[in-house]
């Protein structure tokens, strides 16, 4: 495509704009990456300063540069079995906001990467309200409690037993049911704002009377009781006045269309 360019006169000042070229994206100050053989911890440090990545998996760095969810990624498979260390330091006043631009700029400048947007539809769950009210308190952002995923005998996250969720946003609510669902999941609610919103479940196959844990446990301060049983999801959702409905989704996912698997010289 043929770019053209705008000369600007002003008294003691020239102007050169080019139309169709679109401004390029920061980058780190110094950045090292190189593949990690040693099978070492996965770790993730960032700062004002810094980002360091020790053990990381591809597929995680494009998650973040793109800010999107695991089901919007599509690519290589060895996106997730092979891992890369990445020490960078930020430019001077730069933000911590603007380190998802500097990761899709070291992508496409070490790794080649190469990527598109397209709509794709899948089947996932919509959050939506039901007509009743739903049983939300309003809080401030910084007074709600800290969103988390407690998981009570479970592995990763997500296993056998007791669940429990934490949010302030419908949104964040939705991300969570993902994992539990194991499906994408979409708010629908039109709900904006922030709420203390929590709920107790368990993962998926799991009888009501099987959950077994009775605890409490204290996240932040604030004692959380661990219920003996807990109802599923779908019953769950449906005591605070929600509901996830299963249908066809259209989904916007990250084609990766080219990436080098070793990156390019330090």
């Amino acid at each position: 495509m043929k770019q053209s360019a705008l000369i600007v006169l002003v008294p003691g000042v020239l102007f050169s704009v080019a139309f169709g070229q679109k401004p390029q994206e920061t980058g780190f100050d110094v950045a090292s990456v190189r593949k990690d053989i040693q099978l070492t911890r996965p770790t993730v440090r960032e700062d004002a300063g810094s980002v360091s990545y020790t053990y990381i998996a591809l597929n995680l760095v494009i998650l973040k540069a793109y800010q999107i969810k695991p089901h919007q990624l599509s690519g290589p498979s060895w996106l997730s079995s092979e891992f890369y260390d990445i020490h960078a330091t930020l430019p001077e006043g730069s933000t911590p906001g603007q380190i998802p631009e500097m990761l899709r700029r070291l992508l496409k400048e070490r790794f080649n990467a190469v990527v598109h947007w397209e709509d794709r539809q899948m089947m996932g769950y919509a959050l939506e309200l039901v007509k009743r009210p739903p049983k939300f308190k309003e809080c401030k952002s910084d007074e709600c409690p800290r969103e988390l995923i407690i998981s009570q005998g479970g592995t990763n996250g997500f296993g056998r037993g007791m669940i429990r969720l934490q949010s302030r946003t419908f949104g964040k609510l939705a991300d969570q049911l993902a994992g539990v669902l194991q499906e994408p999941v979409i708010d629908e609610t039109g709900l904006a704002g922030t709420y203390v919103i929590a709920l107790n479940t368990h993962a998926l196959g799991i009888d009501d009377n099987e959950s077994g844990h009775s605890d409490r446990i204290t996240v932040d301060g604030q004692a959380i009781d661990i219920p003996e049983t807990t109802p599923s999801v779908f019953d769950a959702l449906k005591e605070l006045g929600l509901r996830v409905v299963h249908r066809k989704l259209t989904i916007k996912r990250l084609v990766v269309d080219q990436i080098n698997r070793i990156p390019t010289e330090n």
